[in-house]
């Protein structure tokens, strides 16, 4: 087995309350003691009970190395970067538990996973923030149907509001969320940006609208038609498209899929990449790396990461992951994508997949960038 040191700098993501501390020379355990005592032991058999007459000519014996596997002291983990090489982030999940619950969990740089207890419930939706350390959850409450919607730190969820249809995160500010709300039959657009407070940014006639993307250049509102009303950030109406909205970028871009895979700007542009999205079956969901080079888009048969300055594919994996959701590490190299068990991690520049964490049903996986 064998390891590396890995050098972060100053930064590390710690779990509250962890405190981990590694001796620098670890005290000798008690059964190297007892080896030594059984090998002095059998040496003494072999020297004065063995008779003479079974003594025979010494043989030759070769020098050898065996390899031994360190025995680790309780200080030492094994972060994320140890099960991924050359991950450059802590990992943060949603998992869901068997009685219908949902966890935190936190995979840090150097460390082993850690998980808390959510106070929601699993019947809804979950996202994280553009930096991994805000939480959203959705909870339907399935004797009513009515939803509510809570935001916060991991540690501290608090309910925000009732009734809420859909929310986005802020694609390049923490803390900020929109979502829509129907009061009084009316669709409101509302944004919060800390603890319970909220405003109202626009109304909209079609209650079946919801928000799909919002950052400085604006917000995209989406109805289940599929027509796209994108909104400058004084929310008023730029433009209209068709499609489905599946991220935005902090430059303007959405993308966005209708049996075609564009970029929509926030300006009213329109580019078409050049992909044929039936290798990976039917599209479920997208997202743009953080330094806008590259697509990647996850579907019903797998995943393909597309080069947008030429439309060319950079890896294509396949895999059955039912989700729609998918995210980027903080250097645009590696894809994340949850899965049923655990989250499937794709390295674009090598290709090379890795399963973690299988042992939880992952329903939202994303990163807290260490370099921010």
């Amino acid at each position: 087995m064998a390891y590396r040191l890995v050098m972060t700098g100053d930064i590390r993501v710690i779990e509250d309350g962890a405190d981990q501390r590694l001796s620098a020379r670890p005290p000798t355990p008690p059964w190297v003691w007892i080896l030594v005592g059984l090998a002095a032991g059998i040496g003494f058999a072999v020297v004065f009970v063995t008779p003479s007459s079974t003594v025979s000519a010494p043989e030759t014996v070769e020098n050898t190395v065996v390899e031994i596997d360190p025995v680790l002291s309780p200080g030492q983990t094994n972060g994320i970067t140890d099960a991924v090489p050359g991950f450059p982030d802590a990992l943060v999940a949603v998992a869901q538990t068997g009685r219908q619950n949902l966890e935190h969990l936190l995979w840090p740089f150097a460390g082993d996973p850690v998980t808390r207890a959510l106070p929601v419930g699993a019947f809804g939706d979950s996202k994280f923030d553009v930096t991994g350390t805000w939480l959203a959850v959705s909870t339907r409450i399935p004797e009513t149907g009515e939803t509510f919607l809570s935001r916060g730190k991991p540690s501290s969820l608090i309910p925000l509001a009732s009734g809420v249809t859909s929310f986005t995160w802020h694609d390049s500010e923490s803390g900020r969320l929109a979502y829509t709300q129907i009061t009084d039959d009316v669709l409101e657009v509302r944004v919060s940006r800390s603890g319970r407070s909220s405003e109202l940014v626009t109304t909209d006639s079609a209650l079946t609208a919801e928000v799909a993307a919002w950052g400085d250049w604006g917000w995209a509102i989406q109805d289940e038609s599929g027509r796209i009303t994108l909104l400058n950030e004084a929310a008023v109406v730029k433009t209209t498209s068709q499609g489905n909205v599946l991220d935005s970028h902090p430059d303007g871009w959405i993308l966005t899929y209708d049996f075609r895979v564009r970029l929509l700007s926030a300006g009213g542009g329109l580019r078409a990449l050049d992909v044929d999205p039936a290798t990976i079956g039917e599209v479920l969901g997208g997202a743009i790396s953080p330094d806008r080079g590259q697509v990647a888009l996850v579907g019903t048969m797998g995943l393909t990461v597309v080069t947008i300055a030429d439309d060319s594919v950079a890896v294509s994996v396949p895999f059955t992951v039912p989700n729609t959701k998918v995210s980027w590490s903080s250097d645009s190299r590696f894809v994340l994508v949850p899965s049923l068990r655990g989250v499937i991690i794709v390295d674009t520049g090598t290709g090379e997949l890795f399963e973690e964490i299988t042992e939880h049903v992952i329903v939202e996986a994303a990163v807290i960038p260490l370099s921010r």
